[in-house]
């Protein structure tokens, strides 16, 4: 009876270290307006226009996002781009909503980033403030 309940203590231990161990997190900081500018290397205003390859389950959820570009403030201009989640650290965007994202190309987008959907024009201000010349998307002829 007693290595039952050993058993038990050990199997709940395990779970909530399990739990702990795929908990995302993120510096509060990474969010903030001067890091993330600072700390990507692609800072663009674009519409979601596409979700694809989605995985979603309680614990884990993927997808890879086509973004239009309409804006790009750093980084190499596109005609899309596709970003992809795929850790614990994922995040849901909405399918015909525009953002300004900061990112690393490469790297998986997640709720780590700056991603901003709500008060755009005020965000799209500063960025216009800090990049004294931003570079509207130019079309490929």
């Amino acid at each position: 009876m007693r290595f039952s309940i050993n058993l038990l203590l050990v199997f709940m231990l395990l779970t909530l270290a399990a739990g702990e161990a795929m908990a995302c997190k993120c510096s509060i900081k990474a969010r903030e307006f001067n890091h993330a500018v600072k700390a990507s290397s692609l800072v663009f205003l674009g519409k979601l226009v596409e979700i694809s390859q989605v995985y979603d389950s309680p614990i884990f959820f993927s997808a890879t996002y086509k973004f239009v570009p309409l804006k790009t403030w750093r980084g190499e201009s596109a005609d899309t781009l596709m970003l992809q989640t795929g850790s614990n650290c994922n995040i849901r965007l909405q399918a015909g909503s525009t953002y300004v994202l900061y990112i690393n190309p490469g790297t998986e987008l997640t709720n780590c980033h700056r991603i901003i959907s709500q008060n755009l024009q005020a965000e799209i201000k500063k960025l216009d403030k800090y990049f004294v010349k931003p570079r509207p998307l130019q079309k490929h002829p």
